[in-house]
């Protein structure tokens, strides 16, 4: 065993296995938009039961964020890894088998519970793994995954769905999900060394309460949350407006895809060079082409100029500016957190799939299946609400 004190195990993981955990979350949140449409065929099922399939999922996952990091903290991140995999590999299997939607939906709730502890101890072990000075450099190479799977699961999804049927995505996330239960089991050992002996509920509540008092983080957390929830509505409605412009199945996860290559680079010049400039002006930029994108793309609709290609480069454009505006509204809305920087992350997480769940929700009920302009207008609203907070944020 290494001399290093910050060294806790023989058995230390890989950055590539953590990131694996920390990835599969966004799998499941993204190899399934390609399947909707055809399950909501096969269960002959309305529009808003078949986004149940995204909102529960969302809605669970965010619940679990804001609780299994203090689980972690009393019980270990071996116990709470291990058995947030195990459920996650469970609900998946119940999905996959689901005779009706109503148990899809339940068991996509289960996993995105599950989810939460696989994306939260992803990123605790490899802190608790690391001297404080290389934390940081292996948290991004950890997170530099959830940036490629993404593209992997969208442009391989709808080739899938096409080919194998929506319920095979399902059984990759349980196969995927089995690998890394297996893998943690053998290469991850405990590495919270001092425990909490009680669960110490009234410390979480006075971080909740420190949190959100801070308007540094309210106001930075809405441009994240904005932005992060109109990637997840998405998820909802874009399927189907890419088949009424005439994609497949199959072309609709390679055009879709592009969000997240999109989002690649615009992450890829923000490391380069957002530490140079103002991370509030990177912010408030990026929600600027937002807003000037999304009218674009009704205009050219509405026109009836709008193709599935470019479509596809408008939305990489979209995915570009969250990728330059995101971690920095985050890394500025934690800077405004104090010592409770852990927990900021947590709510901020779970307040960006809340966002995300309800916007989709709200736009598939009035009908934004079927009325593209409903689901431009309301992320144009939400691209809107991160300018406002923006600006505001700058003038603190």
């Amino acid at each position: 065993m290494a001399s290093s004190s910050f060294v806790i195990s023989s058995r230390r993981p890989s950055n590539l296995l953590l990131g694996a955990i920390v990835s599969l979350p966004t799998m499941a949140m993204t190899l399934i938009a390609p399947a909707v449409p055809a399950l909501r065929q096969e269960f002959a099922i309305s529009y808003n039961q078949a986004q149940l399939v995204i909102t529960a999922f969302l809605v669970a996952m965010a619940v679990g964020l804001l609780l299994v990091g203090l689980l972690s903290d009393r019980f270990g991140r071996r116990p709470v890894l291990l058995i947030g995999t195990t459920l996650f590999f469970i609900a998946s299997v119940v999905a996959y088998l689901a005779p009706s939607a109503n148990i899809l939906i339940i068991a996509r709730a289960v996993q995105g519970l599950s989810a939460a502890s696989l994306m939260t101890m992803g990123r605790i072990i490899a802190n608790d793994l690391h001297a404080p000075e290389e934390a940081a450099r292996a948290l991004s190479s950890v997170t530099a995954f959830q940036t490629i799977v993404p593209i992997l699961s969208l442009g391989i999804g709808g080739i899938i769905v096409s080919e194998m049927g929506w319920r095979a995505t399902l059984a990759i996330m349980a196969l995927a999900s089995a690998i890394v239960f297996a893998q943690s089991l053998f290469l991850i050992a405990e590495s919270n060394k001092n425990p909490l002996k009680t669960l110490p509920i009234g410390v979480l509540t006075t971080a909740f309460k420190t949190v959100l008092s801070s308007r540094m983080w309210r106001f930075y957390s809405i441009c994240a949350g904005m932005q992060i929830g109109m990637f997840y509505s998405m998820n909802g409605y874009m399927p189907y407006h890419f088949a009424r412009l005439g994609a497949s199945v199959a072309e609709f996860g390679f055009f879709y895809a592009m969000v997240s290559v999109g989002y690649f680079f615009g992450n890829l010049l923000n490391r380069f060079y957002g530490p140079r400039l103002s991370l509030g002006g990177w912010v408030l930029f990026g929600s600027w082409i937002t807003l000037i994108v999304l009218p674009i793309i009704w205009a050219l609709d509405a026109s009836a100029m709008l193709s599935p290609a470019l479509l596809s480069f408008l939305l990489s454009l979209i995915g570009f500016s969250h990728g330059i505006l995101v971690a920095n509204a985050i890394t500025i809305s934690l800077q405004g957190s104090g010592q409770h920087k852990g927990s900021a992350s947590g709510i901020g997480s779970a307040m960006h799939m809340v966002i995300g769940a309800i916007s989709g929700s709200i736009i598939i009920s009035l009908g934004g299946a079927s009325i593209f302009w409903i689901c431009i207008a309301i992320n144009t609203l939400m691209a809107a609400a991160s300018i406002v907070a923006a600006q505001k944020a700058l003038k603190i």
